[in-house]
């Protein structure tokens, strides 16, 4: 869908959360849960059954932390589930599971990380949304670090003409290798970025 020019606005309102004061949580959480929080049907064959945890008993999901990642044109929303190595960030169902958790951590200069409010790396560090190259890349969960790569600046649109949400967030990578590209989620595929434009597909809305 291809929308008309609105009014808009750098970011002033982003949620940010101090990176240092989720990595515990992400640190238990992983502990404590299947390879996914997201239901059963969408949970990978590598989750954890709770036969298979130490005495047998079911572990209570973790809460949610922090916003979802909300598609503007529907209700589905950026997941990065638990798993070795890099993370896909792909597409779910909008339910409040802690690993659709995003927060925003400011870095100077307009620019922010993504980071998922899950995840952390086998060494204990945040993990970062990065889309990599100068083309449609699909996005992954890396070690939160200095590169380019995973900087991201935020401009609010109003008055978009969607029929439930007129305000929503675009997400343009800060890297000049990858100038005026825009993080994109087509259909139900893997999120990625492609170059900046009014398609409703690169509109996010921020969901506590």
């Amino acid at each position: 869908m291809i929308i008309p020019a609105v009014r808009m606005r750098r970011a002033h309102r982003l949620r940010l959360v101090p990176i240092a004061a989720l990595i515990a949580g992400a640190l238990a959480a992983l502990s404590a849960t299947p390879a996914s929080a997201t239901p059963a049907s969408a949970t990978p064959a590598s989750a954890t059954p709770a036969s298979a945890r130490p005495g047998g008993a079911a572990v209570p999901a973790p809460t949610f932390i922090g916003t979802h990642l909300r598609k503007a044109e529907s209700n589905l929303c950026l997941v990065a589930q638990a798993g070795p190595g890099e993370r896909p960030v792909i597409q779910t169902q909008c339910a409040g599971f802690a690993d659709q958790g995003w927060a925003f951590r400011d870095v100077g200069n307009g620019r922010y990380q993504i980071f998922s409010t899950f995840l952390a790396d086998g060494n204990g560090n945040a993990m970062c949304l990065v889309s990599r190259g100068s083309g449609e890349t699909p996005a992954v969960a890396t070690t939160c670090d200095s590169f380019a790569d995973q900087f991201w600046t935020a401009d609010e649109f109003l008055g978009l003409p969607f029929p439930h949400d007129k305000n929503a967030w675009r997400f343009e990578s800060a890297n000049p290798v990858n100038s005026n590209h825009c993080l994109v989620a087509r259909g139900t595929s893997q999120a990625t970025k492609t170059t900046c434009a009014m398609f409703s597909d690169q509109f996010w809305v921020l969901d506590s």
